[in-house]
């Protein structure tokens, strides 16, 4: 499995790589992989010297993370030799072993798989400030605390941005005021439309039921116009005469 891992980075534009193990250990201090469903103990510094530049050249200057979530295994010892406490080495060969970042978790049946779990919600929710050694470090724990050991020359986040740290919350302050403000001009004009819209409501009942038909200005002007139609009927009315032929005479009276 390692050496397929191995040639696809080397063969691969990759910018880094992430392996995560869930796997059990004994007194030992090694961890035991199942593999065609058998139990191999491995040397856990033995996994990741498989991955620096002496062995897989693709990794070169790119961030090689580990991440152990090891499950204990108690047994009945026979031996005292079974008591003796897993050793490594504190320093590494530089510039070999440089850009990786060891992640070890013990945990219990209880708790086995909650890191990953309190490890993703951190990463969307915090994955655009911090990096990933402060995600890893403030998860609770309420028996054992992740043990990292870190030879990244850089720091190392899961989201791409331009603001970190500091610069992120004022930042995110910003967008909050921005935001804020974007639903007040929201609110100002879904009022302003609600008063426009009531008064064209106003404004159509009023027309509507207007007190008899017509304003006094319109009342009095059809009122000149109507006195005037009749002087003008009266001017050309044709009074009708009798003589004595019994014919009518009309005349015209102006």
């Amino acid at each position: 499995m390692m050496f397929s891992v191995q040639d696809e980075a080397n063969n691969s534009n990759t910018n880094g790589l992430m392996l995560f193990f869930s796997c059990s250990t004994k007194l030992d201090g090694k961890i035991y992989i199942r593999f065609k469903e058998k139990d191999m103990p491995v040397d856990i510094q033995q996994i990741w010297t498989q991955f620096t530049c002496n062995y897989c050249k693709g990794l070169r200057n790119k961030p090689k993370i580990f991440i152990f979530e090891i499950r204990m295994i108690h047994e009945v010892a026979f031996e005292s030799t079974q008591f003796r406490a897993p050793t490594y080495s504190l320093t590494y060969d530089t510039p070999p072993e440089a850009d990786i970042l060891v992640i070890y978790n013990k945990t219990t049946d209880e708790t086995h798989g909650k890191l990953m779990n309190k490890l993703g919600k951190h990463m969307r929710k915090y994955g655009q400030r911090e990096d990933i050694i402060t995600l890893v470090s403030c998860i609770p724990s309420n028996n054992f605390r992740p043990m990292i050991i870190s030879t990244l020359t850089k720091k190392f986040y899961f989201t791409p941005s331009e603001y970190r740290g500091h610069h992120y919350n004022l930042y995110e302050i910003e967008k909050e005021l921005t935001y804020i403000l974007q639903q007040m001009k929201v609110s100002v004009d879904s009022a302003q439309e609600k008063v426009k819209e009531k008064k064209k409501i106003k404004k159509r009942f009023s027309f509507l039921f207007r007190p008899n038909g017509n304003s006094n200005d319109e009342q009095e002007k059809e009122s000149e116009e109507r006195h005037s139609r009749e002087t003008e009927t009266r001017g050309l009315t044709l009074p009708a005469t009798h003589d004595s032929n019994d014919n009518f005479r009309f005349t015209y009276s102006g």
